[in-house]
């Protein structure tokens, strides 16, 4: 989960808002939606298969899980 979260994160872009006083870096994919469907997409795939997998496309407009 962490390193495909990381690795999300490394391949997105994030923009930089002001919070009150402090800068704050804004993903562009919110972390819990992210969170959700890595998720369940573990929960869900085919464990009963040799070598099944998660795979994680980024694209220019989109995610693929």
């Amino acid at each position: 989960m962490d390193s495909a979260l990381a690795f999300i994160d490394k391949h997105t872009s994030h923009r930089e808002a002001f919070v009150g006083t402090q800068r704050e870096r804004i993903p562009e994919y919110p972390r819990t939606v992210l969170r959700e469907a890595v998720l369940n997409a573990l929960a869900h795939r085919d464990y009963g298969l040799a070598g099944a997998t998660v795979d994680i496309s980024i694209w220019d407009d989109r995610i693929e899980i």
